[in-house]
């Protein structure tokens, strides 16, 4: 079995995906990688955009399950969803999917 391990791996997640924690399991990755083929190689950026896209569909999955855990969710992290709409502009629509608004029209009903 081979394992890559790293703290700060900046390269797997954009940065506005910072507060997101985890382990990524891929049998893709060669076990005599070196620090610099992680930072520029193609499949770090592949990995880079099936993570993001997993986290987001996710997160999306998790706010039509249970609107008030993800509203809680939002308090606390929605400021690094509203900075991923400015940044990543690959991603933008996805994203601002993601964001509420309370307005003088908000229905209750609304995911």
């Amino acid at each position: 079995r081979r394992v890559l391990i790293q703290s700060k791996a900046k390269t797997l997640l954009p940065e506005w995906l910072r507060f997101v924690k985890g382990a990524i399991d891929s049998e893709s990755i060669p076990l005599n990688i070196s620090r610099e083929h992680t930072q520029d190689g193609t499949m770090m950026r592949q990995l880079n955009t099936v993570m993001t896209k997993r986290v987001l569909r996710w997160f999306e999955e998790e706010s039509r399950r249970d609107r008030q855990k993800f509203e809680k969710f939002l308090d606390e992290f929605g400021h690094f969803l509203k900075e991923g709409v400015c940044t990543d502009q690959i991603n933008k629509a996805n994203i601002a999917k993601l964001i509420r608004y309370e307005t003088t029209q908000t229905d209750e009903s609304m995911p």
